[in-house]
């Protein structure tokens, strides 16, 4: 059973992680690959509240924004994400929404699901930015859950 307190809390912590990820690329030479992955989770993470909210898809799910352009669009995400997370109640976490991916499939899943997988896939991608930040000599920081309750970034 999803519990939206707990959803809520960590959405809480990815903003911080996105938010942490991204300031972390160095300013003078920013890892091209690790941009990308930071604007494909910004564009994945409007898409899904897109779906859920039965609006268009509002970017590519891999635009080629600057780090500045991805930077804004981290930013109002946390912004969007309590906004939206405070309209949301308990039932409707098990309302169902029915969306066609970009390879043009069908599928039906549960607000829950679709926000439980967010966090999922964001953090996938944060840590594949994470590699690239390191390979190309640059010093990734931690951005781990455990790392932000222990510093009391997140309650």
């Amino acid at each position: 059973m999803i519990v939206l307190d707990d959803l809520k809390r960590h959405f809480r912590y990815n903003t911080w992680a996105n938010e942490t990820v991204l300031k972390s690329l160095p300013s003078a030479r920013i890892p091209p690959k690790a941009l990308r992955w930071m604007n494909h989770i910004a564009a994945c993470e409007y898409l899904w509240i897109a779906r859920i909210l039965q609006h268009g898809q509002p970017f590519a799910v891999w635009p080629e924004w600057s780090y500045e352009e991805c930077r804004r669009q981290i930013l109002s995400l946390a912004e969007t994400w309590p906004a939206f997370l405070s309209s949301l109640t308990s039932e409707g976490l098990s309302r169902k929404v029915s969306y066609v991916n970009v390879k043009g499939e069908h599928f039906t899943n549960t607000v829950g699901d679709i926000l439980t997988h967010v966090l999922y896939h964001s953090a996938h991608h944060r840590g594949q930015a994470t590699a690239d930040i390191r390979a190309c000599g640059g010093e990734p920081v931690s951005s781990d859950f455990i790392h932000a309750v222990r510093s009391h970034v997140i309650e």
